[in-house]
């Protein structure tokens, strides 16, 4: 899990605006199961509740990565 306190941003771009973005949490899962001493395979589920956020407020700001699924096979040779 991870937590960011709200934050604000004064006078930026060219109409001086104030951006503001509350606290937000994001909650990441990660889930593993060993077939063999060699093979196991690995389930992460990033921004599980789907938080909407922007990674940065200011002159540039992107939104925060939304609910995403990764699935990992890895093999020992």
């Amino acid at each position: 899990m991870r937590w960011q306190g709200a934050e604000y941003y004064k006078n930026a771009g060219p109409s001086n605006a104030t951006f503001h973005q509350s606290a937000y949490s994001v909650v990441d899962l990660m889930a593993q199961y060993a077939f063999t001493p060699d093979t196991s395979v690995s389930l992460n589920l990033n921004n599980a509740l789907d938080e909407t956020y922007y990674t940065a407020i200011g002159s540039r700001g992107w939104y925060g990565t939304p609910r995403n699924l990764t699935a990992t096979l890895v093999h020992a040779f």
